[in-house]
C-alpha cells in the first residue's frame, strides 16, 4: 500500500546489453560501473529516500545550492550564532565551502539522525524550497535510478 510510512521503494535496475556499451572509450579503469550482459535480472532496493543520510556528495551539491542563505539553513539545522561565526572565519574566502562544512558538521553531530527529511524541513523553513527540489530531483532513486 502506497499509505504505508517506511514503505522500501523498489526499482527494476537497468542493464546495458554488449551492444548498446560505449565504444568510443577503452579505458578499463570504469569497468566496474559497467552492467552488460548480467546474469539474471535484479531489483535495487532503496529505503525511503527522506529517510536516508545525504553522503558527501549530496552535501556538496546543497551547499552549491545555497551559498548566501547556508546561515539561515545552519540556524534551522540548531547550530548556534558563534559556531557560523566559526564555519565563516575557517573558510572566509569561500561561501560554498562554508555551506558544505556546516553541513558535514550537522551531519556528524546528528549521526542517523541527520536524514532528508531534516534537511528537506530546514531548507524549507529557510525559504530555499527550490534547493530541495533541484536536490531531491538529482539524487531521489525513485525519481531517478542513476544515481
Amino acid at each position: 500500500s502506497s499509505s504505508m510510512k517506511g514503505q522500501i521503494s523498489i526499482i527494476p535496475s537497468t542493464s546495458v546489453s554488449q551492444g548498446e556499451r560505449d565504444s568510443s572509450s577503452d579505458s578499463d579503469e570504469l569497468e566496474f560501473f559497467d552492467c552488460k550482459e548480467p546474469t539474471h535480472q535484479r531489483d535495487i532496493v532503496y529505503p525511503p529516500f527522506l529517510d536516508q543520510q545525504a553522503n558527501d556528495l549530496q552535501l556538496k551539491y546543497i551547499a552549491t545550492r545555497i551559498p548566501t542563505t547556508w546561515q539561515a539553513v545552519a540556524l534551522h539545522l540548531g547550530f548556534m550564532k558563534y559556531e557560523i561565526d566559526q564555519f565563516e572565519a575557517n573558510h572566509c574566502h569561500d561561501v560554498v565551502r562554508q555551506a558544505f562544512e556546516m553541513l558535514s558538521a550537522w551531519k556528524r553531530r546528528h549521526a542517523k539522525d541527520a536524514t532528508n527529511e531534516k534537511l528537506r524541513d530546514a531548507l524549507r523553513e529557510s525559504d530555499q524550497q527550490s534547493a530541495w527540489d533541484s536536490y531531491e530531483d538529482c539524487f531521489d532513486p525513485y525519481m531517478n535510478t542513476l544515481v
